[in-house]
């Protein structure tokens, strides 16, 4: 009998520590004023980098630098009917793409329904795979964005467990606030599809620099060797 009550201390005692293990590499990011979590890939060296603009709330970036994550949140034009808005925002997104791989489609996030965006854009000649998760609730634009350099980032498993768990958290959110005299209603839309390109482009910027200059340190070194 001790033998077996030992046993069975052993098997919930490993089953605890693997539980541990495995759940130490997820990490849930959430907001209860802006209503969502999402589960952030942390395994194999993703890290988080600091969000560059108000609109963005989390951001992470793969171990090789070629692949980002990031989520942001900005107010609905409220003069414009939700299909008026997202309709406009994809026109002005697709304008930052070079019309390779554009694609659009309807995708369910929880009990959402939402637009997926794809298509290529250019970085100093290298091709920036783009796909934007969009969703609107209770006044607020929700988008999913992620950036491949070189590659379409849904191939990486990590990515696409990444965005499937996007989710609301079931509460109300905070009233959106009212756009500012600097961003006008009428053109809302454009404005937020123009400020994601910029800031995405400009973090993949970052580590495409840092990577060519790494690159370009480690040359000299082996020459200088």
């Amino acid at each position: 009998m001790a033998s077996s009550a030992n046993s069975k201390q052993l098997k919930f005692a490993t089953t605890l520590v693997l539980f541990l293990a495995g759940s130490s590499r997820a990490e849930i990011w959430q907001s209860q004023q802006l209503n969502f979590a999402i589960t952030l890939p942390s395994e194999s060296g993703w890290t988080r980098v600091t969000p560059p603009a108000n609109m963005v709330k989390v951001s992470v970036r793969s171990a090789d630098s070629t692949k980002i994550i990031s989520v942001s949140v900005s107010p609905v034009d409220q003069s414009l009917s939700e299909q008026s808005f997202v309709q406009r925002f994809k026109n002005k997104w697709f304008e930052h793409g070079t019309g390779k791989g554009k694609s659009e489609e309807r995708v369910q996030l929880g009990d959402h329904t939402g637009y997926r965006l794809k298509d290529i854009a250019s970085l100093g000649g290298k091709e920036v795979y783009r796909a934007d998760t969009v969703v609107v609730d209770n006044g607020k634009f929700y988008q999913i964005d992620v950036m491949g350099i070189g590659s379409d980032p849904f191939n990486d498993p990590a990515v696409k467990d990444c965005v499937a768990s996007f989710r609301f958290l079931g509460q109300v959110a905070s009233p959106s606030s009212k756009p500012s005299s600097s961003a006008p209603a009428d053109n809302l839309p454009e404005r937020i599809a123009d400020i994601t390109f910029v800031v995405l482009i400009g973090i993949a910027v970052v580590f495409v620099v840092g990577n060519t200059l790494k690159k370009s340190v480690n040359r000299k070194n082996a020459q200088e060797a």
